[in-house]
């Protein structure tokens, strides 16, 4: 199996560091990005297969990023998991992307499931 890239965009150190430790456990090449700054950049230079997205970070809103990528021919391929302790932008998102984790105190679960 070829080794496949996931960017990793996160402003939270712990939650980023879990992400990145257990998928380079599992195999997978991870690229973190914490604020969000230069995220564009890195889908360019490292074309990930999966992009791992918080919602709210510093220099990157969400919903713009989707935008953006699905607007973009080239690509509008990626698969993009969405993390989110907003239930809001979560549920507003449902078709524009692979999966949405919601991470809250009153709801601990996947808008699709």
């Amino acid at each position: 199996m070829a080794e496949k890239t996931i960017l990793i965009v996160e402003d939270d150190y712990n939650l980023g560091k879990i992400y990145t430790l257990s998928l380079e456990h599992a195999g997978y090449i991870t690229i973190l990005n914490n604020d969000g700054k230069n995220v564009f950049e890195a889908i360019n230079e490292y074309n990930p297969d999966l992009l791992i997205l918080d919602m709210h970070v510093p220099y990157s809103w969400g919903p713009d990023t989707i935008k953006a990528l699905r607007d973009d021919p080239e690509k509008s391929a990626i698969k993009i998991l969405i993390t989110t302790a907003d239930i809001v932008v979560g549920q507003t998102l449902r078709g524009q992307k692979e999966k949405v984790l919601i991470n809250n105190t009153f709801a601990k679960k996947s808008v699709n499931e």
